[in-house]
């Protein structure tokens, strides 16, 4: 159900601007068999490389789909494109 033609047009086109193209960041799925269950925008990462010790990252994502389940997520590997 498509609510966008119900909303105020000032909200309309602040929603027309969601994209990616001028971040800093874009994710995206390792298998093209299992895309993303929405569309995702990468607000921040946290990056911990510690000495002998495996690294580990955290990545903040933004949707417009408040209904997307984190358990599609689980076991789903994800690439991290950086421009």
């Amino acid at each position: 159900m498509n609510l966008r033609p119900l909303l105020p047009e000032p909200l309309q086109s602040l929603l027309s601007a969601w994209s990616d193209h001028t971040r800093l960041y874009r994710i995206e799925s390792s298998d093209p068999s299992r895309p993303l269950p929405g569309a995702l925008m990468v607000e921040s990462l946290v990056r911990v490389d510690e000495l002998s010790q495996p690294f580990w990252m955290q990545v903040n994502c933004l949707s417009l789909n408040a209904h997307i389940e984190l358990k599609a997520f689980f076991a789903q590997p994800l690439t991290l494109i950086t421009r």
